[in-house]
């Protein structure tokens, strides 16, 4: 990764400028740390651009489009991206008043890193813009209280990199991998004016398939109740509510520590090793917001019981305590299946012995 051209501003919204920060001492070192940290972060989205006329890739277009025909110096750069800063600051600004009508929070006060990034190795240009935490902290040297960030614990806030092509004879956009820390729109839909690749509809849907794919290859075969309670389990996680999914995190809390009913340990270690590639293998993103009615799956599920009997599972969702509402059961040598029920009729429809 090679730096080419790098500006730092403080987004001051209490006073409604912008400060260009000089750049010294080891300024570049810090940026290389933290552009190596917005590379490794797991909840990056995929985005695109609604249009090319839009304040930031405008702009990024127009830096891309200076580097390819070599008219570009620091000067330059700095003019073109000064609109960007410019940018998310009125955006800032308009979003703290409306927060603190509705709900006296603030917008997190921070500083805009902008880079122009050469990957020799793709012979791509990589555009960087993130927002940094602002820290307080003394000097070592005086102990004069000093505001700004530090590059090995600064937090990244939000972030994008957008993948240049510059191959052809305008520059264009391949893609736009986004990074937010919470769900504030205003980052993708006021100030970079970008629209999903995957929505969250989409990404539930995909992640919910390709894990109940991954299921029947693997369990539903030869551990049917394993199965059967698994599955249930990620049908509860996805359609309880509009929350944040950490992919990973839902695999975990969901396969760590099961205690299975036949499936053995290693082969829920296998499985658990194919769930973790599925976000690259289907093309969903490791981090969104489910959306319940995404998860479509089968409408219901059918069991033969005995002749004339038949058993319809999930029907409208995931079912509560699974375990101890339905079990197979083997009394005096035959097999029966024990279903807990609430409903009263149900219960009087089936008594058969007066006790």
């Amino acid at each position: 990764m090679k730096i080419l051209f790098s500006t730092i501003h403080s987004i001051d919204i209490d006073n409604n400028r912008i400060i260009l920060r000089e750049k010294e001492n080891d300024i570049d070192d810090a940026l290389s740390s933290i552009l190596v940290r917005m590379n490794s972060e797991d909840a990056l989205r995929d985005y695109e651009e609604e249009s090319v006329n839009t304040t930031v890739v405008k702009h990024v277009l127009s830096i891309a489009n200076a580097f390819s025909t070599k008219n570009i110096t620091d000067d330059r750069f700095s003019e073109l991206n000064h609109d960007i800063a410019i940018k998310l600051l009125s955006v800032e600004v308009e979003v703290e008043e409306s927060n603190m009508k509705t709900h006296k929070k603030s917008v997190q006060r921070g500083t805009l890193v902008q880079a122009l990034v050469f990957r020799e190795e793709s012979g791509k240009l990589e555009y960087y813009i993130a927002k940094l935490e602002h820290n307080e902290f003394y000097s070592e040297e005086n102990f004069v209280r000093l505001i700004g960030f530090q590059s090995d614990k600064a937090k990244v806030y939000k972030s994008c990199k957008f993948k240049i092509d510059i191959s052809e004879t305008t520059p264009f956009i391949i893609t736009a991998e986004v990074y937010v820390n919470n769900a504030s729109k205003y980052w993708t839909d006021r100030f970079l004016e970008l629209k999903e690749v995957n929505t969250d509809t989409v990404n539930t849907r995909k992640a919910f398939n390709s894990i109940d794919t991954t299921l029947t290859k693997i369990l539903k075969t030869n551990y049917k109740a394993d199965f059967q309670i698994i599955r249930n389990a990620f049908i509860g996680y996805l359609r309880t509510s509009r929350r944040d999914i950490e992919y990973s995190t839902m695999i975990n809390e969901i396969l760590d520590g099961y205690e299975g009913i036949k499936v053995p340990e290693q082969i829920i270690t296998i499985f658990k090793e194919e769930l973790m590639q599925l976000p690259k293998k289907a093309g969903f993103d490791p981090h969104f917001t489910a959306e319940p009615k995404a998860v479509k799956g089968r409408k219901y599920t059918t069991y033969k019981v005995n002749v004339g009997v038949e058993l319809v599972l999930n029907k409208d969702g995931k079912i509560e305590d699974l375990e101890n509402t339905i079990s197979s059961v083997v009394e005096h040598g035959e097999r029966y299946i024990k279903i807990k029920t609430n409903d009263i009729e149900t219960f009087e429809s089936f008594i058969r012995n007066i006790e």
